[in-house]
């Protein structure tokens, strides 16, 4: 707070007991904006004013996110008579008095801070855009593979029953089965059969 009370020596008006929120507010601001003094976080904007409150004596501070406007806190300091010791108050040392009270002020702005950091970080985790997906690999070909076929003939179409009862049928004599060869096929992906099906998906294998 050095730099505070060398500000408040600079002719910045101190707080005395005659004082109210509005001049505390207008000296916050002012000590504000000749930079270097009291700086905003990056990325924050702080308002300190006067409690809007009809006959309050209290002063408002506000802290809001500018890339988060839902990041918004709004902390009170019920009476400016209680931020410093009734002692400083009745004593003649004006700048201490006015770097305590602001020193006080600032605090809750501090706390103030603190939360509007952590509503971004909520604010990010709720709205954080999906993964994207990780790019397909190159191994994801389907290995060799068996392919097997089966030529049957019926007096019914095949295709109506299920496989199954049409191997059953072969089998007991009431269809006929004339082929039934299996080969290795080494990119089953380019066989003419080949229906671009995911069973063999790496998972499944």
């Amino acid at each position: 707070m050095a730099a505070l009370s060398q500000g408040a020596n600079d002719g910045f008006a101190c707080i005395d007991e005659f004082s109210g929120p509005a001049e505390l507010a207008i000296l916050i601001a002012n000590l504000m904006r000749q930079g270097g003094i009291i700086e905003s976080p990056e990325g924050l904007s702080i308002s300190i004013y006067a409690d809007a409150d009809p006959g309050g004596d209290g002063v408002a501070v506000n802290v809001w996110s500018r890339a988060c406007p839902a990041a918004d806190v709004i902390g009170a300091v019920d009476d400016i008579a209680t931020l410093v010791p009734r002692e400083l108050w009745e004593s003649g040392e004006d700048v201490t008095r006015t770097v305590e009270i602001v020193d006080t002020v600032l605090a809750h702005a501090t706390r103030a801070i603190a939360a509007v950091r952590l509503l971004e970080r909520e604010a990010d985790r709720l709205f954080e855009p999906p993964a994207a997906r990780p790019a397909a690999r190159d191994d994801t070909r389907v290995g060799p593979l068996h392919k097997t076929t089966v030529v049957v003939w019926s007096r019914f179409p095949g295709e109506q029953v299920e496989l199954e009862e049409l191997a059953r049928e072969a089998t007991c004599g009431a269809a006929y089965c004339a082929r039934y060869r299996s080969e290795l096929v080494n990119d089953p992906e380019r066989d003419p059969a080949w229906d671009r099906t995911d069973f063999f998906s790496e998972e499944e294998l």
